[in-house]
């Protein structure tokens, strides 16, 4: 078996090519709890998330499930304005790509605070289970299900601001 220069190069643009797709729908799963995040509810409006959904999404969410891009705003907007901010972390994206298609998780931590502060804050941890499609706009979340692991609802919001 020949290992031509040619050969080599085809090996390391497939893999080049891997790693930017992983890297690429990473960054679409930071940047979908990012908009999460966002002060201003109508940042994320439905062009927003065209940028990080496929037009036929199917979200298994918390507050419900939701399919397609039109009224997102809503379906993410209402759960929302019942805190007066949030804050999402997620970290260990694993992904596997085929092709144009990709499935993957990644863990996620949640504070949510109260619009008060005698409040308590509510902080949780779960689980993004996901798939991604590439398209020709570059790739788009095409399924998200969200799967709680811990909740916890006692840190008095105004001890944790200090």
């Amino acid at each position: 078996m020949t290992n031509t220069t040619q050969d080599r190069i085809g090996r390391l643009e497939d893999q080049l090519r891997e790693l930017t797709d992983r890297s690429r729908i990473g960054a679409l799963i930071d940047r979908f709890v990012s908009g999460l995040d966002h002060p201003d509810p109508r940042w994320c409006d439905e062009a927003w998330y065209r940028s990080v959904f496929s037009d036929g999404i199917v979200l298994d969410m918390p507050n419900g499930t939701h399919t397609g891009i039109a009224g997102l705003p809503h379906f993410f907007g209402g759960p929302k304005s019942q805190w007066a901010r949030t804050h999402h972390v997620t970290t260990n994206h694993l992904i596997e790509v085929a092709g144009d298609t990709a499935t993957g998780r990644a863990n996620v931590q949640a504070t949510h605070v109260p619009h008060g502060p005698d409040a308590p804050l509510f902080t949780g941890g779960a689980r993004y289970d996901f798939t991604a499609v590439r398209t020709p706009a570059g790739w788009r979340i095409s399924h998200l299900a969200t799967a709680i692991v811990w909740l916890d609802h006692g840190t008095p919001a105004l001890a944790a601001q200090h």
